[in-house]
């Protein structure tokens, strides 16, 4: 064990303690100087706090106005907790109807294949179970893409991306998809490359979410185009998906930019994510979405609005 002479003992009790006395200096004057009616009533709150688990209100009626500021600050986070917490229950009950159907259609159709003996409805059936196997496939994968852009708010690594040279490669992805339609796919720009500051993984699941709706919506034997561009001032990234479908009724435009919403276009196709996701990249972006009529009057048009990097547009 190590020993110290005597004479440097009471400077070492010194040096330990030295750090405690302004604080307790410090908890001796509030105690004196806060009532002790304030005290009691912010041991009060807290208690009531603990009891309902942050459920309820701080009833504001009989609060001294020393602490008003204090329960006000409170009652703001409380709320917001709640109403978070009641998204979050509205989100894990959408999703667990939004899986239950392409579940129960697989349960169903490896039944009907299992039962019968004719070869056409087997091979029909099969391929029912292929499509709600897809269908529940898309639908995770959103969800998880969801989860990931809600804990990324603060930490989206961004760099210089190409944005023409990744949305060019996203249609390229989707020709198969397009082709099993008979839909014309095509692609257009403006430039030979525009950059953005902007985190790629991310962009890609706003490009493959908006190619794929435009897709999931237009009928076979319809047309699909994707545009990047510039604005007239150089200063804004424009992106464009034109699709032949039914289009969005414009009061129904803002609603289906929220989770689970799907336009009244009596289709039950989709998972009514896609809008969600690319409203959520392009506002991680300090971007806009715009849903417009395509300049014919058929369709719809979606444009992302992007801020451009001055100065490397090709």
């Amino acid at each position: 064990m190590l020993a110290f002479p005597e004479h440097v003992k009471p400077i070492m009790l010194f040096a330990i303690l030295l750090p405690v006395i302004p604080t307790s200096v410090a908890l001796w004057l509030l105690s004196r100087s806060v009532p002790q009616k304030v005290l009691n009533k912010i041991q009060e709150i807290s208690t009531r706090v603990e009891d309902d688990q942050g459920k309820g209100r701080i009833d504001t009626q009989d609060i001294p106005k020393e602490i008003m500021p204090f329960v006000n600050s409170i009652n703001r986070l409380l709320n917001y907790h709640r109403n978070r917490h009641q998204q979050e229950r509205d989100f894990t009950a959408h999703a667990s109807h939004e899986l239950r159907t392409p579940l129960a259609g697989i349960l169903l159709q490896t039944e009907i294949a299992l039962a019968t003996n004719d070869p056409q409805k087997r091979e029909n059936a099969l391929k029912n179970v292929v499509k709600s196997i897809t269908r529940a496939t898309r639908l995770v994968e959103q969800l998880l893409a969801i989860s990931r852009l809600n804990n990324e708010k603060n930490d989206l690594a961004k760099e210089h991306v190409d944005l023409l040279s990744l949305f060019k490669r996203a249609t390229k992805d989707q020709i198969t998809t397009a082709q099993q339609k008979g839909i014309e796919l095509t692609f257009n720009a403006q430039s030979e490359s525009i950059f953005i500051e902007a985190n790629e993984d991310s962009l890609y699941i706003l490009a493959d979410n908006l190619i794929r709706n435009a897709l999931t919506f237009t009928p076979s034997f319809g047309r699909v185009e994707v545009c990047v561009s510039l604005n007239t001032e150089g200063t804004t990234a424009l992106l464009k998906v034109k699709d032949s479908g039914p289009g969005i009724p414009h009061h129904m435009r803002e609603r289906v930019m929220q989770r689970f919403e799907k336009g009244d276009t009596g289709s039950k196709s989709g998972t009514g994510l896609g809008l969600f996701i690319v409203k959520r990249i392009a506002d991680l972006h300090d971007g806009d979405v715009f849903l417009r009529d395509n300049e014919d009057g058929k369709g719809l048009m979606v444009v992302v609005c992007l801020p451009q990097i001055t100065g490397i547009q090709l």
